[in-house]
């Protein structure tokens, strides 16, 4: 189980202010909308707005894509972020998957 009682950072997994707010997303009949925590040994990072999407496997492929983006960056200023880990949740607040942001690597060698 994550603990979300960790204090927030200040920037939310898009890299907007909490006081930011993104285009607004449509609605489709039968999507969900899934929420992507990234967790840190030192706090949790929500994402308040969530993504409507299909299923669980689209919202998995979706932090997998996600998790590659926020590790480009600090990697080419070589920091590891690797120990980090995002969580999907749904509306409800439940925990539906966690994945490690070490498991959205292949390795080549």
């Amino acid at each position: 189980m994550i603990d979300f009682r960790r204090e927030p950072c200040e920037k939310n997994r898009h890299g907007l202010n909490r006081t930011e707010t993104l285009p607004a997303q449509h609605s489709w009949r039968g999507m969900q909308r899934f929420f992507f925590h990234v967790i840190t040994s030192a706090c949790v990072i929500r994402d308040e707005e969530g993504s409507e999407l299909a299923d669980l496997p689209t919202a998995r492929a979706e932090a997998i894509e996600d998790i590659r983006m926020l590790i480009s960056d600090p990697a080419l200023l070589g920091r590891d972020v690797s120990s980090r880990s995002m969580a999907i949740c749904d509306e409800a607040g439940n925990t539906l998957l966690a994945l490690p942001f070490k498991d959205a690597l292949t390795p080549c060698d």
